[in-house]
Parts: C-alpha cells; structure tokens; sequence
C-alpha cells in the first residue's frame, strides 16, 4: 500500500508547534517511535492539524504505538476537514484498499478528489512541500487519471520555484523517458541538506546506474538517517547482493528493519520471510508490522502461522481476524483461507467476483462452487 509521507511543517504553526518538530526529529537518527508519537499526540491536542495526520499514520501501522485503525481514521478525516490534504489520501487509500477498514470505493474517491483539492490550494498558494503530492497523484493515477505531463508541469514548476524534491521527482520522469543527462542535472539540483529524499532519489541513481556507486551509497545513508524509508530499502538492496559494496547480509538486514519501522511493508514482509525458519517469532513480529501497514499477503501468512502455532502459541481466532483483513487488502490466498472454512468474503459483489474467478483457476474447489454459471 501506497501511503503519503506527511512533508515537514504544518499547516498550522500557531500551536503545538515544538511537539510537532520534536516529534520530527525522534524520526530520525535512532528513532523513536514512541516518544514521536508522545509529542504528536501533545501536538495534535494543542490543535497542530499536521501532527495529527502524523500521529494518525504511526497508529494505522502500530508503529510506536498500538495498532488502532479506528482511530487513525477518526484522526485523517479531522485533518482532511481541516485541509490537510495528505489525510484525505492516506484515508482514501484505507477506504480504497481495505486496509483494516471496510472497503467503500465511493467514499475514497470523494477522499482522493479533495485531497488534490488541498494539494492543488497549498502547492499553487505557495507552500511549495505539497507539490511533490500533487504530482505523484498524476504520475502513478492515485484516485485522478495518469497523465505524466499534467505531472511534469508540476514539478516543474515547484522546481523553478526552488522546490528541491519537486526537482528530483522531476528528474526521474525524465529518466524514464529516456533523458538521462536531463534527469541527472535535476536530481543533482534536488539532493540539498532540506531534501534528504531528493537526496535519497539521486543515490538510488548512481549506485543502480553503476555512475558513483560510494558516493550514491554515502547519500542513501544521509537520507536513511534522516528517516526517509525508501532510501533504507534501496541500500538493503545495495549490501544484500553487493551492488558497488562487498555483500553484508547483516547490514542489510539492518537497513530493512529500518525501513520496515518506518513503514515499507516490503521490507517487513521481506524480514518475516528470512526469519521464517531461522526464528519464527521474530517472523511473527515482522509479519505483523507489515501487515497493520497495509501488506495483505503479510496478513494471510501471519494467519496460517497462527493456525498452526508457528513461532508462538495458536490463535484460530486472530487467524480469522487476519484472513479477512488480508482478503480486504487483495490477497486471494487470505481469501482462500475463508473459502476453506466456509466463511463469507468480506469484500463487495464485484470483488468477490474476481477472487472467486482468481481462486477457481488456481484449483481452489470452494471457489468454483460459489462462482455463477457461467462464472
């Protein structure tokens, strides 16, 4: 699941403001998730609208606090109100993607329509850190259709404003339009010390295109630290299998735990698949984190795990919980595991559909039972 990184400062200043960058920075170096959640949370209660689309992200993926959806959604919808357009999305993308909530596809296309309402506002208003968001709608189709140019023009234009990241977001369209010199001079442009992740995007580039490999490893390592997830992803990559570097499983195991706390659910299902035998209920643990973060595969595999007792004590209950929440999210196998028990899918006629259909060619007998005639 895509979720939208909340950008540095709030659209309100006038209260809160010290919890909110004090939580900030407890998201960086060693990290601290509980104390960022402590000060988001004083934050969001003296009014800071951003710290609380923060401390509702950390509470939908159980990061530093327990896992508690619910509230999250409460949190987004208060700020998306209040015209924090990351909130609307991050809740659209809850409501679109099922993701520990019920899956209502109308209501997060409403989300996605006032969140590029609230970025196009901030980003064509001034307050330039929203134009990458606004961007990335139209580059990836998030609730908008695709349309790289409409992307383009928006990067482009927070980039002549002196917007850094938006400068390397454009860098990579050009990239993958095949401009290299063009795509190198702009993520050169965005790689400055306020855009660790501009920063972060131009090392990814010179390790992966073999141009400077120690010195795109040395500014994936500054964005990582500055607690930018994708970066610690790249670089447990880059040691894994020795990109530029000698191979050293065991920093890349520390960059992908890094990268898991701080929300990549791949590097949390990554974890839990390395440890499965090795130490289940270190397994167990990964698993959870990548699947309270939106990974539905991560769900079912942490339910069949529960079946069984691996890695700790059986739970056939939880087990359930995990199936349905895994099904929401997209994964046919968790909804497997509920046509198996004869348990209904929790998911809307045309889903179903789809599932039953997926199910069905794979051999699943249950599955081509509940299909229509004709199927």
């Amino acid at each position: 699941m895509i979720v939208f990184i909340l950008a540095a400062c709030g659209l309100s200043r006038s209260a809160g403001v010290a919890d909110w960058e004090a939580g900030r920075a407890r998201l960086q170096g060693e990290l601290d998730l509980a104390g960022a959640a402590a000060a988001f949370e004083r934050a969001c209660a003296a009014g800071h609208t951003q710290a609380c689309g923060s401390l509702a992200l950390q509470l939908q993926d159980g990061r530093g606090v327990p896992h508690d959806p619910q509230r999250a959604m409460v949190l987004y919808q208060q700020a998306c109100d209040q015209g924090l357009g990351v909130a609307c999305m991050n809740l659209g993308l809850m409501l679109d993607g099922g993701v520990w909530a019920d899956l209502d596809p109308a209501r997060a296309a409403g989300l996605f329509l006032l969140a590029e309402k609230h970025y196009k506002s901030a980003c064509e208003g001034g307050d330039l850190q929203w134009c990458p968001n606004l961007g990335t709608m139209y580059e990836l189709g998030l609730g908008v259709p695709k349309d790289l140019d409409r992307a383009s023009a928006v990067y482009r234009t927070a980039c002549d404003r002196g917007h850094a990241t938006s400068c390397a977001n454009l860098g990579l369209v050009l990239r993958e339009r095949g401009d290299a010199a063009g795509a190198l001079a702009l993520l050169e442009q965005g790689c400055v010390p306020e855009s660790p992740l501009g920063c972060g995007m131009l090392g990814q580039l010179l390790v992966t295109d073999g141009l400077d490999a120690k010195r795109g490893i040395t500014l994936l390592e500054v964005a990582c630290t500055a607690g930018e997830r994708d970066p610690c992803s790249v670089l447990a990559g880059v040691y894994g299998v020795g990109m530029g570097v000698p191979e050293d499983l065991a920093r890349a195991t520390t960059y992908d735990e890094r990268a898991c706390v701080l929300g990549a659910t791949s590097a949390c299902w990554i974890e839990a698949q390395v440890s499965l035998d090795a130490d289940p209920p270190r397994a167990r643990r990964f698993a959870e984190l990548g699947c309270h973060a939106g990974d539905g595969e991560a769900c079912g595999a942490l339910g069949l795990w529960l079946t069984v007792g691996h890695g700790g004590a059986a739970d056939p209950a939880r087990a359930e919980e995990l199936f349905r929440a895994g099904c929401r999210m997209g994964s046919v196998g968790a909804c497997v595991q509920l046509l198996e028990r004869g348990i209904a899918l929790p998911l809307p006629a045309d889903r179903e559909l789809q599932v039953l259909r997926a199910a069905c060619t794979g051999g699943v007998a249950a599955a081509c039972a509940k299909l229509p005639a004709g199927g």
